[in-house]
């Protein structure tokens, strides 16, 4: 597997490849670059992002088109971070 045991709690970066899914990894981890607990909090926080979109009442669909207007990709967060912090806190911050 991928599992790594950190066995200090101050060190856990990494720079081997590991699979990635494109739509939620972060920047780093896509560039292949150093990465460590950031990275995965920022994956995390793609996740309840999808969540928080599920629970405003909006559809999912709805939001990976709106993630994926004016980008070259296919919406992954890490290539609309900004436009997901805007309205992640205009929009839903009012439903919830």
């Amino acid at each position: 597997g991928i599992s790594k045991s950190f066995s200090s709690l101050d060190h856990s970066q990494t720079d081997d490849p590991i699979p990635r899914t494109p739509k939620y990894c972060a920047p780093e981890v896509w560039e292949r670059g150093m990465y460590g607990r950031a990275a995965d909090i920022f994956s995390l926080g793609c996740v309840f992002t999808e969540m928080l979109t599920t629970l405003a009442g909006e559809d999912l669909d709805e939001f990976a088109e709106f993630r994926s207007q004016g980008v070259e990709g296919k919406g992954a967060f890490r290539e609309s971070m900004g436009r997901v912090t805007a309205i992640s806190l205009t929009k839903f911050s009012a439903r919830i």
